[in-house]
């Protein structure tokens, strides 16, 4: 055998293993845990606790059992020795965390009583996996001269018990090395005691990739096992390359994969799967893609289906099993089970109606009509429309005579192609007028084999409605509707087919929101004419008079909703704050949204400095070197009130007492004592008071004094 050769080095190595690998140390101690684990939870409140001690006891030896944290005095526990090293004694825990106590060597583990419960509190705290033959520690062991011994070597001490290996040890001895170098070492992937992992194993997860490094995570069934390894290779001795438990790969994956290498009733089936070759698809180990793929799977598809010819026709899709089944189904195609079922699951919306064909026995599913590798714009209306509707019949001459139709994107523009229309033929809505009764000739015709507009730019659309828009030719650019001014109708209007009011080609609001969404987006509260009406009721969408293309003028317009704000006549009003009788309510108000429930633009304070700048500079224009406090925390309503009118008199600058220097006294103090002497003088021949020598805005002094004396 070959094991003689080895049997004094399996021995040592036994040995060491006892110290290294048969427990749990805690600093340079004496003291060697076997049985429990340090951080187990238990659901016994008896414990036998079993170890080995690496030094001769002292003759004090005794045991505890403490909770932390409890005032109660500790019992000492009887120790059992086995030749002076092999020590054992009973300890009875309270639910929780308890303390082992030997020799000064602390383990600590979890009492749960009841193991059915979640065990809260026990962060930290796991289940063992699996204990040895309950741990009859003279099975394996023997004390001689004072030191613990094997009662025989590595791995022949192992094989009393365990039958390992798919193949005879002398064949697998003689054919593969990984026997001889690893296996006898048990140690080296077991613990021969108690672990928190199945079949004894040291470590968590894969323990092989502790030697083959380069193949960690690449099992590609880590999910399924907690060894994969151990799947397809034979940890102990194996005649065959690469450890394998046998020399078939297909063989061992079928053992496990019997659905996909046997498809029974199946109506396709791929045929790398006919032929069993999975490693035509497949690599040994993960290379990352998953599922063991070669390749990404789209790749790997058109190794054999030409790449020219495949289509994806969605970028929301995972890739071809989306649709497809990988092996065998069912359905021709190897498509996933339900007639429609892979398109469904992305076009439900589709499913809510009768479709198109059903009511006339055509209805074949999905694939009638499209053709799923292949990009639907480029389908020929031939092979897909003309199926069904002959092209030269007498009902289609009428609109489509002379015109190309030649992929279906240019059926598209009128007709819907999966439920039913309004009218005969699955259009979208009422056809144009023009179309209804002229046919499209009346707007297009064919040039060099493509269809055009007869006229250039919006001259089909005005030769019918230029009541409409004829007019605004000869109107301001900025009083005129950007897609007017360019001549593009169909930017807004759908002009072959009526689904929404004035050929729209959606709800009005939406379709302002296509170019103007960010205006009616910028702040919690919106103007009730948006809430209760759509953007028409403001404003036309053609050409006006006023801007931005409203109905009326301003503050005419406003006054319509809020006719508390102004009475009639209010033209004639002195009091009139300036911004309403030049017709700017927008210049204080947002008309669509903002972040005040008045809709006050910025705010309170930045709305008088868009029409009050000069409040910021002296009479050249210079900006004021010093700016009175409010002022220059951009404030003004501290001193101003944001009203529509005066409440005294046009001069009274929208201040809210009298007189006006009164205002001065919230923040300063105004008596005669804070007026120098010399000053005082001067007093009886001053005006205004405060304002008399101040300046309210800003000033060249810090003292915002007019001019300094």
């Amino acid at each position: 055998m070959p094991f003689r050769l080895f049997r004094p080095l399996v021995i040592a190595l036994g040995a060491f293993a006892l110290v290294s690998a048969g427990g749990v140390a805690f600093g340079a101690g004496m003291v060697r845990w076997i049985d429990p684990l340090p951080d187990s939870i238990l659901y016994s409140s008896i414990v036998e606790v079993r170890g080995y001690l690496l030094e001769p006891p002292p003759e004090d030896l005794y045991s505890l059992v403490k909770q932390p944290g409890s005032i109660q005095q500790a019992t000492p526990l009887d120790v059992v020795l086995i030749g002076g090293r092999i020590f054992g004694f009973a300890a009875e825990l309270s639910p929780g965390r308890n303390d082992l106590i030997l020799a000064g060597e602390v383990i600590s583990v979890y009492y749960q009583p009841d193991a059915s419960a979640a065990a809260s509190g026990a962060q930290g705290f796991r289940v063992p996996f699996e204990n040895h033959a309950a741990l009859d520690c003279m099975a394996c062991h023997g004390v001689f001269d004072g030191e613990l011994t094997l009662n025989a070597g590595m791995p022949e001490l192992c094989l009393e018990c365990h039958e390992v290996g798919t193949e005879s040890l002398r064949r697998a001895a003689r054919d593969n090395e990984h026997l001889l170098t690893v296996t006898p070492f048990c140690v080296g992937c077991h613990t021969p005691h108690v672990s928190f992992e199945p079949s004894l194993m040291k470590r968590e997860g894969d323990s092989c990739t502790t030697c083959h490094k380069e193949l960690r995570g690449r099992s590609g069934h880590e999910a399924s096992v907690a060894q994969p390894c151990a799947l397809c290779h034979d940890p102990h001795q194996s005649s065959y390359d690469a450890m394998l438990k046998g020399d078939d790969v297909e063989k061992l994956c079928r053992e496990c994969h019997k659905e996909v290498s046997r498809p029974i009733g199946m109506r396709s089936v791929h045929r790398p799967v006919r032929r069993e070759p999975c490693l035509t698809c497949h690599l040994v180990h993960d290379a990352g893609f998953g599922k063991l793929l070669a390749e990404e799977q789209n790749t790997l598809c058109t190794r054999c289906h030409d790449g020219s010819t495949v289509y994806l026709h969605s970028d929301k899709l995972e890739g071809c099993s989306s649709c497809h089944t990988p092996h065998a189904s069912k359905l021709p195609g190897l498509m996933i089970e339900g007639a429609d079922q892979p398109c469904r699951e992305c076009h439900e919306e589709l499913w809510e109606s009768e479709l198109h064909g059903e009511d006339e026995g055509r209805g074949k599913g999905c694939f009638q009509c499209h053709q799923p590798h292949q990009p639907f714009e480029g389908q020929e209306v031939v092979k897909t429309c003309g199926e069904c509707h002959a092209r030269n019949s007498e009902a289609l001459a009428f609109f489509h005579t002379k015109l190309p139709m030649e992929v279906l994107v240019q059926c598209l523009y009128c007709h819907q192609i999966h439920g039913p229309g309004v009218e005969k033929g699955l259009l979208y809505g009422e056809s144009h007028y023009p179309t209804k009764r002229g046919g499209c000739q009346v707007c297009h015709e064919e040039r060099d084999g493509e269809v055009e507009m007869r006229y250039e730019g919006s001259q089909n659309c005005v030769r019918c409605h230029g009541d409409t828009v004829g007019s605004s030719a000869t109107m301001e650019i900025d009083k005129v509707h950007a897609p007017i001014t360019q001549e593009d109708c169909t930017a807004c209007h759908n002009p072959h087919v009526r689904d929404f009011d004035k050929m729209l080609w959606d709800e009005p609001e939406k379709i302002c929101h296509w170019c103007h969404g960010i205006v009616m987006s910028m702040g919690p509260y919106t103007h009730g004419a948006l809430e209760e009406d759509d953007c028409r009721g403001c404003h036309v969408p053609h050409f006006s008079q006023n801007r931005p293309l409203l109905k009326q003028k301003q503050p005419e317009l406003c006054l319509e909703c809020h006719p508390e704000v102004l009475k009639k006549g209010y033209e004639d009003d002195p009091m009139l704050h300036g911004a309403i009788r030049t017709g700017h309510c927008g210049g204080c108000h947002n008309p669509h949204t903002a972040a005040d429930p008045k809709l006050i633009r910025d705010n309170f304070d930045r709305t008088c400095t868009r029409c009050h700048p000069e409040v910021l500079a002296d009479g050249n224009g210079t900006p004021w070197s010093y700016l009175h406090g409010p002022v220059a925390a951009g404030r003004c309503t501290p001193c101003h009130e944001l009203t529509h009118k005066h409440k005294r008199a046009p001069g009274d600058l929208f201040i809210g007492v009298s007189p006006p220097e009164k205002v001065c006294e919230n923040c300063h103090e105004v008596t005669d004592e804070h007026i120098p002497k010399r000053d005082k003088v001067r007093l009886g021949r001053i005006d205004n008071g405060c304002l008399g020598c101040h300046s309210p805005h800003g000033a060249s002094n810090g003292l915002m004094l007019k001019r300094l004396y």
